[in-house]
């Protein structure tokens, strides 16, 4: 390396030539330099070289080994729409239902934290099955996404309980005996 390029000897000079306010703006100045230089080498490459474009990321998932152990786009979605059309079939208040938290607001209905965990299971186990189907197994990171998604429901109801309890009105206590 070039004397010149020492970090250390730079470093001196700069300190015997610059105040502290002329290091930062030739700091600032460099790293728009490094960035510039950077922009410069995605532009003509397209991408860093050693990372893929979030689309080519995603294409080569959805046409590569996820199509395969999912099933195509059109089937795996449509079961899960079935599953989820079967869920809210059940979840929806019925008209001779008594008055439930669904009912709050006179809207009927009301999407819940639960609710969004139990689609997203859904959707695991509507993979699961061409999973079975294809492949005569499941895939363990399906079995581990439906586990972390009870998981999470768990952490909810404990959230909202502890919620409850802090806005619960304090129990007063008589001092008089």
């Amino acid at each position: 390396m070039p004397d010149y390029m020492n970090d250390e000897k730079t470093e001196k000079v700069a300190k015997m030539l610059c105040n502290d306010q002329e290091k930062e703006r030739l700091q600032r100045e460099l790293e728009k330099l490094r960035d510039a230089a950077y922009a410069d080498v995605v532009r003509t490459l397209g991408s860093p070289p050693d990372k893929p474009t979030i689309l080519s990321e995603a294409q080569g998932l959805i046409t590569g080994d996820r199509n395969k152990a999912y099933g195509s786009p059109s089937r795996n979605h449509s079961v899960t729409a079935e599953l989820w059309e079967a869920y809210l079939r059940c979840r929806m208040p019925r008209e001779d239902d008594p008055p439930t938290p669904a009912h709050r607001y006179g809207e009927g209905f009301r999407m819940t934290a639960y609710d969004v965990c139990v689609f997203n299971m859904l959707q695991k186990i509507s993979r699961l099955g061409n999973q079975l189907r294809v492949e005569g197994r499941p895939h363990r990171d399906s079995l581990v996404d439906i586990a972390g998604y009870a998981g999470n429901m768990e952490m909810i109801e404990t959230e909202q309980a502890e919620e409850l309890k802090r806005r619960a009105p304090k129990a007063e206590v008589d001092v008089r005996e």
